[in-house]
């Protein structure tokens, strides 16, 4: 939890308008900058991040992992379910691209030295 709620019904019915939703924002964006981001669908990638910035846990192979082993694909949601899943999950939308941002740039530092 990087909010300062584990209340989904707060958290899902904040709205950008309201001041609460920065703030909440601005907070879970602050602790989740401070994170390692890994990727289970990214695991090569993953492993370079692991070696390059926690080299005490050198060995480890995100590759092992399974993403979705036994879920549906997010292709098969419809188009109206999924727009329902995005206006309750808003917030949560806005942090995990933070999060691939993270991943990304992470990625990049790790392989260019």
């Amino acid at each position: 939890v990087f909010g300062s709620s584990v209340d989904e019904t707060h958290i899902n019915t904040l709205s950008p308008s309201d001041p609460r939703f920065v703030q909440e924002l601005d907070n879970i964006a602050s602790r989740i900058s401070k994170c390692f981001i890994l990727r289970v669908d990214r695991c090569e990638d993953s492993n370079k991040i692991i070696e390059h910035f926690i080299p005490w846990m050198r060995g480890t192979d995100m590759c092992s992992r399974h993403a979705n082993s036994k879920g549906q694909s997010s292709d098969e949601v419809s188009e109206e379910a999924g727009a329902v899943i995005l206006e309750q999950n808003y917030i949560d939308e806005l942090i995990f691209n933070l999060g691939e941002d993270l991943f990304e740039k992470q990625l990049e530092r790790a392989t260019s030295s």
